[in-house]
């Protein structure tokens, strides 16, 4: 009589992740290689990181405009600027 709602239905369409930002290249990178200035995905949007600070040895605090810090402890999917010289 009634549906589960949470489950997806046949021929459901997921939306994906949002296109990345203009001038943007997508790169897997370790906490250590990450720059200020990255975009990250965070909650279906992206966030441009504004500063950042080491937590130990391989851990970085990445600070953002309006959200709270994320620790960053392994490698993820980094949006970096291009940059022409």
């Amino acid at each position: 009589m009634y549906r589960n709602r949470s489950a997806p239905t046949a021929g459901a369409v997921r939306p994906g992740p949002p296109p990345p930002p203009f001038g943007t290249v997508e790169g897997f990178k370790q906490p250590w290689d990450v720059r200020i200035g990255d975009f990250l995905l965070l909650g279906h949007q992206y966030q441009r990181i504004r500063d950042m600070r080491a937590v130990g040895t391989s851990a970085r605090a990445l600070h953002f405009a309006g959200r709270p810090p994320l620790v960053m402890r392994t490698g993820r999917s980094v949006f970096r600027p291009v940059t022409y010289r």
